[in-house]
């Protein structure tokens, strides 16, 4: 009888340990897991600041994509130059800019204007560049091509190759002698006729690596060639040659009469562009 106490209490006292056991290790289990499930990574909350910064880097990249085809404005990282160079119009747009950087830092006395529009009843003319300076009225024409030009002074047009290709464009000599006439009487018919004889170069700017195949001089007015990279250099060099014969009084006169006609509007380039497209009969550099 005892025996059999004892054989009872025994299997109680176990069983209360399994029971024991399984209940412990239940709890271990469960804060494991809780561990576990706070170890696991949230979600990040990136802050405002970093977001907009996001998003501001995604929109230049997409503009950079599109800079081969958009109007230039102002100044310019080199990597925006770089890829708005690719396009043609903007390699153009390109060599205006660097002729204009050029002339701005010269430390002489001088004006410089942009895109002048002279001309009225849809006869108008563009001028890209002209710098009014103590030794006269120089007129600039960019031309931001590689390859090879082939002309001279009394041909309509040009011939530009490039890889194979070929294809003309308005004599740039022939472009500036228009731009120096249209000058000479618009300033002359408002400040008096002593700017009719007021003394006009034209200055046509390639790059080094074009090749320039231009038959001997000739024409209305002197005109030079000059290359973007030592624009500086020979223009300073040709312009101490030449007579100071404008004084600072008529180059802010002339300044103040074309500052109203630089920088011309939308409309009224649109309108410009119509008039050479309809005068030429195409479409012009």
């Amino acid at each position: 009888m005892h025996v059999f106490s004892f054989i009872v209490v025994l299997g109680a006292v176990l069983a209360l340990a399994a029971g024991l056991t399984l209940i412990i290790s239940y709890a271990v289990n469960k804060k494991s897991g809780a561990k576990e499930s706070q170890a696991e990574p949230q979600p990040k909350h990136e802050p405002e600041s970093e977001r907009r910064e996001a998003v501001r880097e995604k929109n230049a990249a997409a503009e950079t994509k599109t800079l081969g085809t958009t109007a230039y404005h102002g100044q310019a990282s080199s990597s925006r130059r770089q890829v708005f160079g690719q396009s043609k119009e903007g390699a153009g747009r390109f060599g205006e800019e660097k002729v204009y950087e050029i002339l701005e830092r010269l430390a002489e006395p001088k004006y410089v204007l942009r895109n002048v529009l002279l001309g009225d009843k849809g006869k108008s003319s563009e001028i890209d560049l002209v710098l009014l300076h103590r030794t006269g009225i120089y007129v600039f024409e960019s031309k931001n091509f590689a390859g090879e030009i082939i002309g001279d002074a009394i041909s309509k047009e040009w011939l530009h190759r490039k890889r194979g290709e070929e294809e003309t464009f308005l004599n740039p000599i022939q472009q500036n002698e228009g731009h120096i006439n249209k000058l000479r009487y618009f300033l002359s018919s408002r400040l008096g006729g002593r700017y009719a004889q007021i003394h006009c170069f034209s200055v046509i700017v390639f790059p080094e690596n074009l090749e320039v195949s231009v038959a001997a001089k000739s024409g209305a007015h002197s005109y030079r060639f000059m290359r973007f990279e030592s624009l500086e250099r020979e223009f300073g060099e040709f312009s101490a040659k030449n007579k100071k014969t404008f004084s600072e009084k008529e180059m802010r006169e002339a300044y103040c009469e074309l500052s109203n006609y630089a920088n011309a509007s939308g409309a009224a380039m649109a309108e410009h562009v119509s008039f050479v497209k309809r005068k030429q009969g195409r479409q012009v550099n």
